[in-house]
Formats: structure tokens, C-alpha cells, sequence
């Protein structure tokens, strides 16, 4: 009899206790996805926020750089090569480095640029030729692996280029600075890197007002866990040449 009144008045605080299972079950079942995610996020966040801050850094020091390097024969090397530090938490990642001829501070990279080195990139052009794109203002057009004749027969003196780059993949960033030394008249097999835009054809005059030197930066980001989709990181700066001469 003791027993039987011992199981009745045991059975409200187990009853008790099922719901209080049930209900930790269900915050578990409510709160373990949303941990998850946060982990997740932690994860995703932090290499693609290293990865656009060192974009960012690159591209301002390769901006700061090209207002410095001006019309030196080997500006762009001097450039890529202030870009190293910063581009070295990207690695591989880094898909390319534009430098261009802005038109002022806010000029973005031209699309037709952006369209040459994905081509040169889905093509996988050998590391030791040029990249870019060369456009005059009648329409003559130079691009990856065409003659320099529409280059050598430009005048510099009196016009500037409608569009002209020079694009530089991870591959190309230890290259010695001799491959950066634009000669007009060497062969096509020995032409500079920065032959579509050659540092030594910018202004620096301040009567011919100086040129804008644009750096665009594109890194590609592969998710880790797909809480966020793979993407591309892209950062532009424009600086301009500092003026050195005066061309009466």
C-alpha cells in the first residue's frame, strides 16, 4: 500500500520532468542551428574581411606609389612592388592588378580592361607577355598579343589615349624591373609588361595637366562553408602624377 502511494504521488513530478526534457530538447532544437550559423559566419568573415582590407591597402599603395614613380621607365614595377606587402595575406587569390589611365579621381576601371584580363586569365597567357588594352580616340585598338604599331605611331606629345591599362596577374609580381623598361623599338617578343600604357608616355607636366593613375585590385573569395557565397573583391584608388616639369 506504502508503494502504490509512493508511485502515485511520484508520478506528477515525472510527468514534470518529461515536459521539462521536452522542452530543452526543443531550445536545443531551436537554438543549435542558429549557433551553427554564428560559427559558420565567424568562420567566413574573418579571411574575407583579410582579404578586402588587404585589397583596399594594396590598392592605396599602389595609388600613393604611382603618384611618386611618375614617368620613371619602371613605375609600374615600382608599383606592383609597393603592393606586395598587402598582397601578400591574399596569395593566390588575387586574380589581377590594373593600372590605368583615369580620367580624374573617380574614374573606375574601363570595362574594356576588365574584359581583357578575365580573357587573359580564362586563357592562361603565359606570365612573360603583356597584358592590356590600347584604344585611341578614332577607334585604332591594340590588345594582348597584337603589334605595337598603333602604339608607335600614337602621338604622345599632342593626344592621350581614350583607354590604356596595363594588367598584371599574381604571376607577374616578382618579375625583375627590366621587364618594366618600355623600348619602342625592341622586338615583339622583348616588349615590356607596361607596354599599353608605358610609364615613360604619362604626363608630368603641369601646363599639359598631369595624368591619373587609376589601381584596381580584384581578388576572388572561395566560400569555406557556403554560408556565404564565393565572390569576387574589388577596390580602386586614382592618384595623380606629382608634377615635375613644366613644358612650355
Amino acid at each position: 500500500m506504502i508503494n502504490r502511494r509512493w508511485a502515485v504521488n511520484r508520478s506528477p513530478n515525472c510527468h514534470k520532468r518529461r515536459k521539462e526534457r521536452g522542452a530543452v530538447a526543443v531550445e536545443a532544437a531551436l537554438i543549435t542551428p542558429l549557433l551553427f550559423f554564428l560559427i559558420f559566419m565567424i568562420i567566413e568573415t574573418g579571411p574575407l574581411f583579410l582579404l578586402w582590407s588587404s585589397n583596399k591597402h594594396a590598392a592605396q599603395e599602389g595609388a600613393r606609389m604611382a603618384t611618386v614613380a611618375g614617368t620613371t621607365n619602371d613605375a609600374d614595377y615600382n608599383i606592383l612592388k609597393a603592393m606586395r606587402p598587402p598582397l601578400s595575406a591574399v596569395g593566390n587569390r588575387l586574380k589581377y592588378v590594373i593600372v590605368y589611365r583615369a580620367t580624374d579621381l573617380y574614374s573606375k576601371a574601363p570595362q574594356e580592361c576588365l574584359t581583357e584580363a578575365d580573357d587573359a586569365l580564362a586563357l592562361s597567357v603565359p606570365a612573360n607577355q603583356a597584358v592590356g588594352y590600347f584604344r585611341t580616340d578614332t577607334g585604332t585598338v591594340m590588345r594582348t598579343g597584337d603589334p605595337q604599331t598603333a602604339l608607335t605611331t600614337f602621338d604622345w606629345t599632342a593626344k592621350r589615349p581614350a583607354v590604356a591599362c596595363n594588367v598584371y596577374r599574381f604571376d607577374q609580381l616578382g618579375i625583375p624591373n627590366t621587364r618594366f623598361q618600355y623600348d619602342s623599338a625592341a622586338l615583339p617578343a622583348d616588349l615590356s609588361l607596361d607596354r599599353f600604357w608605358p610609364a615613360t608616355k604619362r604626363n608630368d607636366s603641369i601646363s599639359a595637366r598631369q595624368d591619373y593613375v587609376g589601381i584596381y585590385v580584384r581578388s576572388s573569395y572561395t566560400s569555406m562553408t557556403g554560408v556565404i557565397s564565393s565572390r569576387t573583391v574589388n577596390h580602386t584608388y586614382v592618384g595623380v602624377i606629382e608634377a615635375l616639369k613644366v613644358q612650355g
